[in-house]
């Protein structure tokens, strides 16, 4: 519609313009000018002002109150999450305290360093028999969609591709998770994995070093050879991942440390939900810095 009074508009003004540029040249009087040339342009002037210029005002008016809607849902969703990780972090706090313990245990954390080594040497087949408490139906399998190289960057991702050939990103649908702390814990690593895998120009700055203890520090390598001091710094720091369950919301919660380039060393804390033996929601509720860092390179 907008296209269309434009273009009647333009063609008024031009059709102005020939008949004004005709008279320029033309030596007789204004009344000896066709009579319907005349009423062409008395016809057509009050109609591009009466329907052009309207228009626009509501069509400013309509993008003002889709613009203000837009800006209501995105602070209902802020409020929302906010609400949640409010929620979510007092379910942890809860869940924490009354407990000897809630350290990864040493298995939780052999997994962990084998799915990591696997992702490294792109033995992609093998995820699943790692995660042992995570399973697939009969004809499902996990891949790895992997990060293109086009654009201003990508990033890898997983998928399931079904027994009748459809491909899943949304993989939790089909996955079978165990009830359990060790369950919880696998899925983080499922969650997280992509973090790991290869990316591509600007998805790097997405890109991870999972460290689940004091012994990984020995392997991490800053991305600026000159700033390898920085990883001795880190050994004042607790760096065992945490896995608990909340006995009033029957959540799990997931706590790990890993280091980026950009970020330095990071706590995080995610919320995983299992309900029927499948992951309903994971939710990030926070990203705690321990040791501030940036290596200052921009892609």
């Amino acid at each position: 519609m907008e296209i269309a009074l434009v273009i009647y508009g333009v063609s008024w003004i031009i059709l102005l313009l020939v008949f004004l540029y005709a008279k320029f040249k033309s030596d007789n009087s204004i009344e000896k000018e066709p009579w319907y040339l005349y009423a062409l342009i008395i016809a057509l002037a009050p109609l591009v002002v009466f329907l052009l210029i309207p228009y626009l005002l509501v069509d400013g008016g309509i993008k003002d109150r889709r613009q203000k809607n837009k800006n209501k849902e995105s602070e209902a969703k802020k409020k929302i999450e906010k609400a949640h990780q409010e929620e979510a972090s007092l379910g942890y706090m809860f869940a924490s305290q009354n407990r000897n313990s809630i350290k990864a245990s040493s298995r939780q954390i052999v997994i962990g360093r084998s799915l990591v080594a696997l992702a490294q040497m792109e033995q992609y087949d093998r995820f699943l028999k790692c995660l042992d408490k995570l399973s697939l139906p009969k004809g499902y399998t996990l891949l790895v969609d992997k990060a293109k190289h086009e654009g201003l960057g990508d990033k890898s991702n997983l998928y399931v591709k079904t027994s009748d050939g459809i491909d899943n990103y949304n993989y939790f649908e089909h996955i079978e998770v165990e009830d359990s702390l060790d369950g919880a814990w696998q899925a983080y690593l499922l969650y997280s994995l992509w973090h790991i895998l290869p990316t591509f120009w600007h998805g790097g700055y997405d890109s991870r070093t999972y460290i689940f203890s004091k012994e990984d520090l020995k392997d991490l390598r800053t991305i600026e050879e000159s700033d390898q001091w920085v990883v001795n710094q880190l050994t004042a720091y607790d760096l065992f991942p945490e896995v608990v369950k909340s006995d009033i919301n029957n959540k799990y919660y997931v706590t790990c440390c890993f280091w980026s380039d950009w970020d330095g060393l990071i706590r995080e804390l995610v919320e995983v939900t299992i309900e029927d033996n499948k992951v309903v929601d994971i939710f990030e509720v926070q990203n705690k810095s321990e040791f501030a860092y940036d290596c200052g390179i921009l892609y």
